[in-house]
């Protein structure tokens, strides 16, 4: 599991691979603080700030040219690059019901970014199987929560936040 400072909170951001440092401009624009953690493949870097997400994509949805999304980093689950890794995942996402309602539908976006036994429809599916036996309400094309799923090289960060179009 992904540990939380109080005070910081822990971002997956996208842009295209080529502007990858602008994105990083934008976030740093809107706070000021943020550091670059770890970048974890082609326009992909996780980041540390000291704002919410909330406040953060509301900033960048006003002021952000380069973010193509921003999730925060709740779970991190250790991969093999097996099959099994699927079921992890997905046993490890069910930690984000905390950040979601069952009145809220929900869609699932995963970006698998290496070579696999797998790949993101079969994390999609299994994510979304879970939640829905557990009262959820699949809606991928009018979502309202999104988890969002990143599979690198040897871990998958997962997150769940509001739909915002930034």
């Amino acid at each position: 599991m992904a540990e939380t400072n109080a005070s910081h909170f822990k971002f997956a951001v996208t842009s295209s691979p080529e502007s990858w440092e602008l994105a990083l401009g934008d976030v740093q624009h809107v706070d000021p603080t943020a550091r670059i953690l770890e970048t974890v493949g082609p326009g992909i870097f996780v980041v540390q700030s000291q704002e919410s997400q909330p406040t953060l994509s509301s900033s960048l949805r006003t002021s952000g040219v380069f973010v193509r999304h921003l999730f925060p980093v709740l779970v991190t689950v250790d991969l093999t690059g097996g099959e099994e890794d699927v079921r992890a995942i997905a046993a490890a996402s069910l930690a984000l019901q905390e950040h979601m309602a069952r009145s809220q539908n929900f869609s699932v976006q995963t970006r698998v970014l290496s070579s696999r036994a797998y790949g993101n429809y079969d994390v999609n599916t299994a994510v979304a199987d879970l939640f829905v036996q557990h009262g959820y309400i699949l809606d991928v094309r009018r979502p309202q929560r999104v988890i969002s799923i990143v599979c690198t090289e040897t871990s998958a960060l997962l997150g769940a936040s509001a739909v915002i179009i930034i």
